[in-house]
């Protein structure tokens, strides 16, 4: 668990966060990163705390995200994938950060990987494709085969 100076996590709290599987991490107003967990450090690059959030985590959407629930202070869910090194997708939530009172002082984002799922969605829908064309290429060769059934046959019948 790091945590930016400023933020006084007691050692309880931060192993709290550090034992949450998922990527978690936490900024301020300013969008400048509080606190993350070894999840987020390992899974989505996001390692230093006091940085900018917008330099650790590059995605147009999952930043948005953040800047609409800074503004309205109601959490937001977002799907995003990062590309390097390979493919993963992560379903986003941003939650307004209110310790003890109402006014948002930042953000709480956690990330769930939905990476399995997604390529699970695609291998489906490209079999669902190949059997459509399957479909198409056994009805052209049944077609086919009544043609030249029907030209043996001299068109009698």
């Amino acid at each position: 668990m790091e945590t930016r100076a400023g933020l006084s996590l007691s050692s309880r709290e931060s192993g709290i966060l550090d034992s949450i599987p998922e990527p978690v991490v936490v900024v301020d107003r300013q969008r400048a990163v509080l606190a993350f967990n070894g999840a987020a450090a390992r899974e989505i690059g996001v390692a230093y705390p006091g940085r900018a959030l917008a330099l650790s985590l590059r995605h147009p959407a999952a930043l948005a995200a953040v800047e609409e629930v800074l503004a309205q202070g109601k959490p937001r869910t977002v799907e995003v994938t990062f590309r390097n090194p390979a493919p993963r997708t992560f379903s986003m939530v941003a939650a307004p950060l209110q310790p003890g009172g109402e006014l948002t002082q930042g953000a709480v984002l956690v990330f769930h990987e939905l990476t399995s799922e997604r390529r699970a969605e695609q291998m489906q829908t490209a079999e669902q494709a190949l059997r459509g064309e399957e479909t198409i290429r056994d009805q052209a060769v049944v077609d086919r085969n009544l043609e030249i059934l029907h030209a043996c046959d001299g068109g009698r019948r």
